[in-house]
């Protein structure tokens, strides 16, 4: 009606004619805006039950959250047209190590690392990334660190540096401009393992290692984990050569930690499990669409919503049956508040959402 009156008063001159522009946009802005806000709302989450069948949705995150707020969570800038993260262009490591104690015969039907290894008890452990959308390095980072301790039977158990991770491995990330945090790449980020190493460093506020996370994590509903993420910013990350820890009492240059050569997992449903089981938790990258942001419990599979621009890594730990379904057994990185106290379960062998073609590791180097 407003926009028909517009037209019918076109003679009475541009001061008219503008005000109808302006008020066109802001009506198209008001609508972007109630059909983003939807994504968080009760009925978006009352779809997503209405017609999933292995899993539940629930609110993880508050209605009244931004789009802002989101990407924080997870990169919602455009990916450059030459981002290669395909495997032909890792080809050549796509081969496990051959160095195997279990074969597919010793393979259970359910698999859970933090039990295997109990020695290892940070393979558990949850991350918030506060306001840092990289979450490559929250998933590199820790599984190197779970694939030390396992190697050395608990003796090096000590966190790998995420910060260091994302401030020194400038092309681990999509825009490597920019000393923001952003979408990168998890087979770059290991290749970064291997090349330069990384330095030891736990969460924020902690004394472990060398470098710890330089910023806090943050809550986003029903938490009291870190301030608040509506009154917090995108971190500047800085690369240094030296211990930010003031009190750790190893040298930075004797503090380095290498893998070796990094691969793509084989595709086959086998191959991931004979890797965990063989080496410890690996990296996957899924592509993610909105109903992934309410999941709460049961097997995940992508039943209504868009998909974002960019994938997103976690840290697959195992693997099981629920009533029947097979699933994949993964840790995210967006605080215990999400999901199932920070993990979820994804249908294992569809490649859903791409997960089984995304598979990376790498071997610490052993000294």
């Amino acid at each position: 009606m407003f926009f028909n009156e517009c037209h019918l008063h076109r003679p009475y001159g541009r001061v008219f004619s503008t005000f109808c522009t302006f008020m066109f946009l802001m009506c198209s802005l008001s609508q972007a805006d109630r059909v983003d806000q939807y994504v968080f709302s009760v009925e978006f989450v009352q779809e997503i039950n209405s017609l999933a069948q292995t899993w539940e949705a629930g609110h993880n995150f508050p209605i009244s959250m931004t789009y802002e707020e989101l990407g924080f969570l997870l990169d919602l800038s455009e990916p450059p047209a030459n981002r290669s993260i395909y495997r032909s262009n890792h080809s050549e490591s796509e081969a496990s190590p051959s160095d195997d104690s279990y074969t597919v015969t010793d393979i259970p039907q359910s698999f859970d690392a933090r039990v295997h290894w109990a020695h290892c008890p940070d393979i558990g452990k949850v991350y918030d990334q506060g306001a840092c959308p990289s979450s490559y390095a929250f998933a590199v980072a820790p599984a190197f660190s779970d694939r030390r301790c396992i190697q050395s039977n608990g003796q090096q158990s000590e966190p790998m540096s995420i910060d260091y991770l994302l401030s020194c491995c400038h092309s681990c990330k999509f825009n490597d401009t920019t000393r923001e945090c952003g979408a990168g790449q998890a087979i770059t980020a290991w290749w970064f393992l291997h090349k330069r190493g990384v330095v030891s460093g736990g969460e924020y506020g902690s004394s472990k290692g060398c470098q710890p996370l330089s910023f806090p994590p943050c809550h986003r509903v029903f938490s009291s984990e870190g301030a608040s993420c509506t009154d917090q910013k995108k971190p500047q990350l800085h690369c240094h050569t030296r211990c930010t820890n003031v009190d750790y009492d190893i040298p930075y240059s004797q503090d380095r930690h290498r893998a070796m050569i990094q691969y793509f997992v084989a595709t086959k449903e086998d191959s991931i499990k004979l890797e965990i089981l063989n080496h410890g938790p690996v990296t996957a990258q899924i592509t993610t669409y909105e109903d992934f942001l309410h999941y709460k419990s049961g097997v995940y599979k992508h039943t209504v919503g868009k998909r974002f621009p960019h994938q997103h890594t976690l840290k697959l730990i195992g693997w099981g049956v629920e009533n029947d379904t097979p699933y994949w057994l993964l840790i995210n990185s967006w605080g215990k508040s999400w999901g199932d106290e920070g993990t979820f379960k994804i249908l294992r062998g569809a490649a859903e959402c791409n997960l089984e073609y995304y598979v990376t590791a790498a071997l610490p180097k052993r000294y």
